[in-house]
C-alpha cells in the first residue's frame, strides 16, 4: 500500500502527490527546508521493494527523503512510513491513472493524524496545527472569542458561569462558585469570605479547563475565577500586556466590596494562583508582578516566560508547587530550570514529576498523587 505524504488536497479524489503548491504556501514559520517535487509515503515494510523495483513505473527512480526538519516527513516517520522522492520520471507523462495504482486517495493525509477534537479544537498553536489535521483546514480562520456560555454541571464537572469584560482594559472571565452562602468552620469572624483560586487555562486561553472543573471546588467551599483572553489576536496572558491585564483582574477581585464579580469575598486578602501549560507561565509571571496578592502558586506543565528575568519577588509567596509529567520532556526541562532558579534564590518550592504522564494527560494522572488540590497555603 502506498499513500501520499502531503497535506490533503482540496479535492479528496486528487491523487497526484505534488508538494510544489504546499511549499509555495509555507511561510517558513517552522524553519523547515521547503520540499518541492513529487513525494510518496511508503510503509517501511515495502520501502526496500520500492527502491529496488521502481514500483513498476517505467524510468522512475526513488531517493529516501531524510530531511526531518520538514514536519510532513517527521509525521510520516512517526506513523511507520518512509518518504520517497520520485526521480527520473515525468509525472505528467505517467499520468494520474498510473499513479493512482500506488497512491490511495483516501490516505492522502497519512502523514498527519486527525485531531481528536475535530471542529471543537481550541488549540491554534502553529505546531499543533502542523502536526494534526483539522476539518476546517484551508477555510478562512475565524478569530474565536472567549467563551460566553454558561456550562451546566455534570456528574464529574462543576458548573461554569461566564462573565464579560467590565470595560476597556479588563478581561472577561468565568467562575465556579458555591450556590448560596457557605458557612465555613474556620470563618471565626463570620465574614462570609471564601478561599479563592485564580486559575488560568492553557491553549488559546479562551475557555475553562476541564481540569479546573474537575476539582468540584464549590463542594469544598472554594470559589474559582478564570480570566480569559477576549478573543484570538489579543495578547496571550503570559505576554507582558496579558500579565498586566491579569494583575489588574486580581486587583479587581480583591477590591470587589460589592461582590459584583464573585458571590463571596476573598479569604485572607489573597488569591491562590493555578495555571496549566501556557496558563502556568501566565500565573508565574503574574505572581512575580504582584506577589503581595498571592497566597500560593501552583504550576502544572508550564514554562518560564521569555520576559521573566527575576524571581526574587516570589520570596513572599508561600507554597510554590510545580507538577510535570515524566514524558513531557520540554516542560520537564523548563520546570527543572525554574526549580533550580528558585533554589539558588533561596525560595522554597516543590517539583513533583508524575511518572508516565505526558503534557496531554498530566491533569488526569496527577490526581493519583495528590487528592486535595488546590492546597491552601496555611494547611
Amino acid at each position: 500500500m502506498i499513500c501520499g505524504c502531503s497535506q490533503p488536497a482540496a479535492n479528496e479524489q486528487e491523487v497526484l502527490i505534488s508538494l510544489d503548491e504546499v511549499a509555495a504556501q509555507d511561510d517558513g514559520a517552522t524553519g523547515a527546508r521547503k520540499m518541492t517535487g513529487v513525494y510518496i509515503a511508503v510503509p517501511e515494510t515495502e520501502a526496500g521493494e520500492a527502491l529496488s523495483s521502481g514500483l513498476s513505473l517505467t524510468g522512475a527512480a526513488f531517493d529516501v527523503a531524510f530531511d526531518l526538519g520538514d514536519p510532513r516527513i517527521r509525521n510520516a516517520r512517526r506513523k511507520g512510513f518512509v518518504v520517497l522522492e520520485v526521480k527520473g520520471v515525468d509525472v505528467d507523462v505517467i499520468g494520474r491513472e498510473l499513479l493512482a495504482e500506488y497512491v490511495l486517495a483516501e490516505s492522502l493525509s497519512v502523514a498527519r493524524e486527525h485531531c481528536k477534537y475535530g471542529e471543537r479544537c481550541n488549540n491554534f498553536d502553529a505546531v499543533h496545527r502542523e502536526q494534526f489535521l483539522h476539518p476546517d483546514e484551508g477555510k478562512p480562520q475565524v478569530l474565536r472569542e472567549a467563551s460566553s456560555r454558561d456550562e451546566p454541571a455534570t456528574e464529574l464537572l462543576s458548573a461554569v458561569q461566564a462573565r464579560g469584560a467590565r470595560g476597556p482594559g479588563t478581561l472577561p472571565f468565568a467562575r465556579i462558585v458555591p450556590k448560596g452562602k457557605v458557612a465555613r468552620w474556620d470563618d471565626a469572624e463570620n465574614t462570609g469570605a471564601l478561599p479563592t483560586v485564580l486559575a488560568i487555562s492553557g491553549e488559546e486561553q479562551l475557555h475553562v479547563s476541564a481540569f479546573f472543573r474537575s476539582w468540584r471546588a464549590e463542594a469544598a467551599g472554594w470559589q474559582v475565577a478564570v480570566p480569559l483572553r477576549p478573543k484570538m489576536g489579543t495578547p496571550y496572558l503570559f505576554d507582558p500586556a496579558g500579565v498586566e491585564l491579569v494583575v489588574g483582574f486580581m486587583r479587581e477581585l480583591l477590591a470587589d466590596r460589592d461582590l459584583k464579580l464573585l458571590p463571596s469575598g476573598v479569604e485572607s486578602g489573597g488569591l491562590h494562583l493555578v495555571g496549566c501549560s501556557n496558563g502556568a507561565a501566565a500565573a508565574l509571571a503574574a505572581a512575580v508582578a504582584a506577589p503581595e496578592l498571592v497566597l500560593s502558586l501552583s504550576l502544572v506543565a508550564g514554562f518560564i516566560p521569555d520576559e521573566l528575568k527575576d524571581v526574587s519577588p516570589l520570596r513572599g509567596v508561600q507554597g510554590i508547587q510545580m507538577y510535570v509529567g515524566s514524558k513531557d520532556t520540554t516542560h520537564l526541562q523548563s520546570l527543572t530550570e525554574l526549580k533550580s532558579w528558585l533554589d539558588a534564590s533561596g525560595i522554597p518550592s516543590e517539583l513533583t514529576v508524575v511518572e508516565g504522564a505526558s503534557h496531554g494527560n498530566i491533569s488526569r494522572m496527577r490526581k493519583q498523587h495528590r487528592q486535595n488540590f488546590p492546597v491552601r497555603a496555611d494547611r
